[in-house]
């Protein structure tokens, strides 16, 4: 078996790191900033800025932590959207231009409570972009992944709870990250078949 050459492997990773999703635009994405200890929650009223990042709107958020009342999906704390009491929101602006995103996040429901069990609703809008979730009711992780096309200048993303009282959708782990243009992918391709000629040239 021939062995690769530095440049090519050089160039292979390169192209492995470009081909990962570009800067992460979401801060404070896992909700890991300002903590609150273990297996607790705290409340976040709208215009309170603990949560860093992150505009509260309607009422409140819950602020809730593991590792084992509320297990996050990262790190150690998530979200109730619906907070105590809700309803309420979470957005962050980002600063976007009019190309492709990939928007991700994770969900689950807080069983918590009388209402626990039901089905929870939520609506995430990205700019003009918006999609639904109803009936969420798995007390375990669920990732979602969307493609869409952001904003010039600046995008909103917002979640927004669609259930009133307490015991809502948790969130977690968002991130929005640029699409590589194809352009791009097109030139570091090229440099990794230069490197390989180099390499059989020698």
């Amino acid at each position: 078996m021939k062995s690769f050459g530095k440049a090519t492997i050089l160039a292979l990773a390169t192209v492995g790191a470009s081909s990962a999703y570009a800067v992460e635009l979401v801060t404070n994405g896992s909700f890991e900033s300002g903590v609150i200890g273990n297996d607790t929650y705290q409340v976040v009223g709208a215009g309170d800025t603990f949560l860093t990042g992150w505009t509260v709107g309607g009422t409140s958020v819950d602020v809730t932590s593991g590792p084992n009342r509320w297990v996050a999906r990262d790190g150690n704390q998530s979200v109730d959207i619906a907070g105590t009491p809700g309803p309420a929101s979470l957005s962050q602006t980002l600063a976007t231009s009019a190309t492709q995103y990939v928007v991700k996040f994770s969900l689950s429901a807080n069983q918590e409570g009388n209402d626990g069990p039901q089905g929870k609703d939520v609506k995430v809008t990205f700019g003009s972009n918006t999609v639904t979730l109803t009936g969420i009711n798995n007390p375990t992780w669920t990732d979602y992944s969307y493609v869409w096309t952001g904003d010039a200048g600046s995008t909103l993303l917002d979640f927004t709870t669609l259930n009133n009282g307490f015991y809502g959708t948790l969130i977690d782990s968002v991130s929005v990250q640029a699409v590589p243009e194809p352009g791009t992918m097109a030139v570091l391709g090229l440099g990794v078949l230069a490197a390989l000629r180099r390499r059989r040239a020698k």
